[in-house]
């Protein structure tokens, strides 16, 4: 008899185990859940945001440049140079064997 309960209690204990290894699986398992359904939601609300920042600077980058083409327009070459616009020195180009002057 002592015998029989040994091997019971043996068994018992294996079960415990198992049952131990599967209700810490099962934690592991939803805290990684939750972690990672946190992290998404998470990354879609900074998303949002940096949606409305971008269309924000994309308005002020298109009034710039309309801004830019507008005063672009108006400046000629004389008042350039009157502000201190110096012109460049021509480039030289090797191409192939000869050699060119380009007034780039």
């Amino acid at each position: 008899m002592l015998r029989t309960l040994t091997i019971y209690s043996l068994g018992q204990d294996v079960r415990y185990k198992a049952f131990l290894v599967l209700v810490s699986l099962i934690l592991f398992l939803g805290t990684t859940n939750f972690y990672f359904l946190s992290e998404a939601v998470h990354s879609a609300a900074g998303k949002g945001g940096a949606e409305e920042e971008f269309s924000s600077l994309s308005s002020k980058v298109s009034a710039l440049e309309s801004e830019y083409l507008k005063l672009s327009k108006m400046l000629t070459m004389e008042e350039a140079e009157n502000r201190g616009l110096v012109a460049s020195s021509p480039i030289i180009v090797y191409t192939a064997g000869k050699l060119t002057l380009d007034s780039r």
